[in-house]
C-alpha cells in the first residue's frame, strides 16, 4: 500500500508495462514510456523512452 502523501503527484506520467525498482526516486514532470525499466535505487529526473 502506498501512503496517500505520495499518491497525489502532478506531472509524472507512467505508461503501461513499466518496472520500477525498490527505492527509486522519480522527480516531478517526468514521463516514463511504455516498456521502460527503472533499476532499484535509481534517480529519474528526465524523460525515459
Amino acid at each position: 500500500m502506498i501512503p496517500s502523501q505520495f499518491t497525489n503527484v502532478t506531472g509524472v506520467i507512467i505508461e503501461k508495462y513499466i518496472q520500477i525498482g525498490v527505492g527509486s526516486v522519480i522527480f516531478p514532470n517526468v514521463k516514463i514510456h511504455e516498456g521502460s525499466i527503472v533499476g532499484a535505487m535509481s534517480l529519474v529526473n528526465r524523460l525515459l523512452s
